[in-house]
């Protein structure tokens, strides 16, 4: 998750300068006048400003700052993008998707499985004409994070290393 929300705030941040356009907080912390601060705040420096609200079910149990939220997102500022984001343990229900989706646009990233990170460890290796045995793979995969980019990373210094 951490990648697509890393990709997501640059794209975002553009042209903005994140110490004054940008702003992150867990959800369930900020106070509703903060939080109301932050969504109304024009940018001061780019042409938008990023409010981040991390474990947004947290506000589910304050129904004042859920309710603004809810009333933020249906008429959101066109400066302002609000990133709501939810570690998921399992993929939302049908009935949950529809709802968020309803009011704003979602988008679902979820860790990839230990044989979809193998997968993508040998297409890697024979897109570089390279072998690699099975319990090369699942050490890599005990010793590595589940981000892509953790075991790309690792596979280019093997292939530096073995070139030497």
């Amino acid at each position: 998750m951490s990648e697509a929300k890393t990709a997501l705030l640059t794209h975002l941040l553009a042209g903005a300068n994140s110490d004054f356009d940008y702003f992150e907080c867990e959800a369930g912390a900020i106070d509703i006048k903060d939080l109301n601060s932050q969504l109304v705040a024009l940018p001061m420096f780019g042409a938008r400003r990023v409010v981040v609200l991390n474990d947004f079910d947290d506000l589910r149990s304050d129904e004042a700052k859920h309710g603004l939220v809810k009333r933020y997102t249906a008429d959101p500022s066109p400066t302002t993008s609000l990133v709501m984001i939810q570690p998921l343990e399992r993929k939302p229900g049908k009935r949950e998707q529809t709802a968020l989706q309803n009011d704003t646009s979602g988008y679902w990233f979820f860790e990839l499985r230990t044989e979809e990170n193998a997968k993508f460890v040998r297409a890697f290796t024979a897109l570089h004409d390279k072998r690699i045995a099975v319990g090369a793979v699942e050490y890599l995969l005990e010793t590595s994070t589940s981000q892509l980019r953790d075991l790309r990373a690792k596979l280019e210094r093997f292939d530096s290393i073995r070139r030497r």
